[in-house]
C-alpha cells in the first residue's frame, strides 16, 4: 500500500487504501460471475515486488495485463511536459521488465505487453473523440471523428499497427459465463 500511495493511488490526504478498494471491487465481480481483469504498471517503485500473493488473493483472475511504464512527451516527459506528472525516476528498461514478466510467468492469467507493443496496438480516443497517434512518443490527434467520420480518422493514426493487436491477445472472453447471454451493465454492479 505505500507504494500505491508514493505513486499516487491515495486521496488528498495521502492515505491509502488502493489494495483494499481492488479487492472489494474484485469481490463485487466476482459476485456478478463476470470475468476479472487487473492492470498493473510496472514502474521503478513496484519492479522488484512480488504479485502473486495479491493476484492469487483476488481470484479467479481472467487476465492481469502487466504493462511496461511508458514514457508519453509532453505528458509525464520531455520537453513540454508541464503538468507536474514527470516520470522520470519511475522509468524501467525493457530488461527489468522483462525480469518482472519472467518471475510472474508461472501465472496463467499474465498478459505482459511492453513499450513497443502498446505504442502500436491501442487505438485511444480522447474527450474530443481524436485518436491518439502515441507511435513516436508523443499523443499526437487525428481531426474529431464526428467531424471527419472513423475512416478518416483512423487513417491519421499512423501508429496502429492492427496485427500487433491480435499479437498482444486484444481479443478475449471477458462476458460472464451464464445460461443467459445477457451482458452486465453497471446498474448490474450497483453504480449509479
Amino acid at each position: 500500500e505505500d507504494t500505491s500511495v508514493e505513486i499516487g493511488r491515495s486521496d488528498n490526504q495521502r492515505r491509502g487504501d488502493h489494495v483494499g478498494k481492488v479487492k472489494r471491487a474484485a469481490a463485487i465481480v466476482h459476485r456478478h460471475g463476470v470475468r476479472l481483469r487487473i492492470n498493473t504498471t510496472v514502474l521503478a517503485k513496484n519492479v522488484d515486488h512480488d504479485f502473486h500473493k495479491f493476484i492469487a488473493g483476488i481470484g479467479p483472475v481472467a487476465r492481469w495485463k502487466v504493462f511496461q511504464v511508458l514514457g508519453v512527451d509532453g505528458e509525464n516527459q520531455g520537453p513540454g511536459q508541464t503538468n507536474g506528472r514527470n516520470a522520470d525516476d519511475l522509468f524501467i528498461t525493457t530488461a527489468q521488465f522483462d525480469a518482472f514478466v519472467d518471475r510472474h510467468r508461472d501465472m496463467e492469467c499474465l498478459v505482459p505487453e511492453d513499450n513497443a507493443t502498446m505504442q502500436h496496438s491501442y487505438l485511444i480516443l480522447d474527450e474530443r473523440l481524436r485518436f491518439l497517434d502515441t507511435s513516436k512518443g508523443a499523443k499526437v490527434p487525428s481531426d474529431p471523428v464526428p467531424e471527419v467520420g472513423v475512416q478518416a480518422a483512423l487513417r491519421q493514426s499512423h501508429g496502429y499497427d492492427e496485427e500487433a493487436f491480435h499479437r498482444r491477445k486484444g481479443v478475449y472472453e471477458w462476458e460472464r459465463r451464464t445460461a443467459s447471454s445477457t451482458v452486465p451493465d453497471m446498474e448490474d454492479f450497483g453504480v449509479r
